[in-house]
């Protein structure tokens, strides 16, 4: 269990940290892709520059969303700290050891359960490519000839082979 003069010093470690990350969030509000192009039309614009710009912003809002995430942590453990609750692993309730609070004075999880939590908390940057019985959309288009089968299926539209209709041309000779 942490001492008063830990559980002080912890707490001034989140306060300082608070401020730091608010200031961040000011400093740096997202703005739209029109007004950090700074030109007045997208298409006086070469393609790739707006598709680095594009990806800035994309970084940019994924950072402003990586501060608020951060801040809402720092203020759920100073809440923590006001309910007595704080320095407790919310997976396996045992306290969270002193070094590992100054290190990451915000975490609510133990070095053993931070893995899994990390992993239950991951996003796939990348969806995984829709498989069914181990065949895919390309292999039954090539398969059966048919491509509004393979663009079906890419859009997320489920098609079943077999109910797929057959073209018969009477003019085959």
């Amino acid at each position: 269990m942490l001492t008063e003069k830990q559980l002080m010093k912890l707490r001034k470690m989140l306060i300082v940290e608070k401020e730091d990350m608010s200031k961040t969030i000011a400093a740096k509000e997202p703005v739209s892709l029109r007004d950090s192009v700074d030109e007045l039309s997208l298409l006086s614009n070469h393609p790739a520059d707006l598709g680095t710009e594009l990806f800035e912003r994309s970084k940019d809002l994924t950072l402003h969303t990586q501060h608020y995430d951060k801040l809402e942590q720092i203020d759920k453990a100073l809440t923590q700290m006001d309910e007595g609750t704080y320095g407790v692993c919310v997976v396996c309730k045992q306290p969270i050891p002193y070094d590992r609070l100054c290190a990451i004075p915000y975490t609510n999880v133990c070095v053993e359960d931070s893995e899994t939590v990390e992993k239950i908390t991951e996003q796939p940057v990348l969806h995984s490519f829709r498989e069914e019985e181990g065949v895919n959309a390309l292999e039954i288009a090539l398969e059966q000839g048919n491509w509004d089968a393979y663009d079906k299926e890419v859009m997320g539209e489920h098609v079943d082979v077999e109910e797929l209709a057959i073209e018969v041309n009477d003019n085959v000779e």
